[in-house]
């Protein structure tokens, strides 16, 4: 598989186990557990908007980076700074998820980190070649 593929599909990935991430958390509603963080019944619209871009926009942004790459290799390079800060977020976040009570957490947050990690190892890879 070509690298640049092989990338795209290993975003693709952190947004499925972000998807994966934010289910394991819900699913205790199922079973009528309070899963709310605070009581006052509004949303922290910072830490929402925060999560999006973390989430959504960043990988969108690398993958069309890798869509759109001309010769000069500058979006590889983008690419690459944003899949380092990706690999650095799924470490961080996983460091202060666990311990969780929700033990599904523990085959998430690990996997997370070690595709960020991959991720990371590929784009910068990529990028220095195209330079």
């Amino acid at each position: 598989m070509k690298r640049k593929n092989k990338i795209i599909v290993l975003w693709l990935m952190i947004m499925i186990g972000f998807v994966c991430h934010s289910l394991m958390d819900m699913l205790p509603l199922f079973w009528g557990h309070d899963i709310s963080i605070s009581d006052s019944g509004t949303a922290p619209q910072g830490v929402l908007m925060m999560m999006a871009v973390i989430t959504f926009l960043l990988p969108v942004c690398a993958i069309s980076c890798l869509l759109t790459d001309g010769h000069g290799g500058k979006q590889t390079f983008v690419n690459a700074v944003l899949a380092v800060i990706m690999a650095l977020v799924n470490i961080a976040h996983m460091f202060m998820e666990l311990p969780s009570t929700n033990y599904s957490q523990y085959i998430i947050m690990p996997c997370l980190a070690v595709i960020g990690i991959y991720l990371a190892y590929y784009s910068v890879r990529l990028s220095q070649q195209k330079q």
